[in-house]
């Protein structure tokens, strides 16, 4: 046998809170369906961080400071496929544009209700969500070729209610974890 080695460290530790959207099932949902399904998805993570076991402290407060999710996506080639889209298509860049905002408009929605209802994440006072910032800012250029004046006009309206209540989670997306 080799021994257990214990080591006192000050870190913390990340850990992985991942989930993922279907996309082939999300574009059949109404707003009101994407509204409840994004709520309940964001409520199961975060009911789920409150009432894990952490086999180390360094786990726990890290989950309970910051709260990091990652909601991915899958199915998207077989959206495409269902639709008739190559990814090689012209069409297939703005069709991704618009399956990605509206999941994540709808998350950070859900995060925003969440943070009203149960406060946001303990370091949201000292984060940049605090000073309005939105993911779309980091990548403005792309943003701004795809989206319609409806979807900026949303994005401006989450900005403001999200320096208002915060954001329940400090990480909220990351690439599916999905084969």
């Amino acid at each position: 046998r080799k021994p257990v080695i214990q080591e006192e460290w000050d870190g913390l530790i990340s850990l992985c809170n991942l989930s993922s959207v279907t996309i082939t099932e999300w574009v059949n949902l109404s707003e009101e369906e994407k509204q409840r399904a994004a709520y309940l998805l964001l409520r199961a993570h975060d009911n789920e961080m409150d009432t894990s076991y952490y086999p180390v402290k360094e786990g726990e407060i890290g989950n309970k400071l910051n709260r990091p999710i990652g909601v991915g996506m899958s199915s998207l080639a077989a959206h495409f496929a269902s639709k008739g889209i190559k990814f090689t298509d012209s069409e297939a860049l703005k069709e991704q544009f618009d399956i990605a905002e509206d999941i994540y408009w709808n998350i950070y929605n859900a995060s925003m209700k969440l943070a009203q209802e149960r406060g946001p994440f303990a370091n949201f006072k000292n984060s940049k969500w605090a000073e309005g910032w939105l993911p779309i800012d980091a990548f403005k250029s792309l943003f701004d070729k795809y989206a319609e004046p409806w979807q900026t006009e949303r994005w401006e309206q989450l900005r403001e209610n999200i320096k208002k209540h915060g954001v329940r989670f400090a990480v909220h997306g990351a690439v599916s974890p999905t084969a």
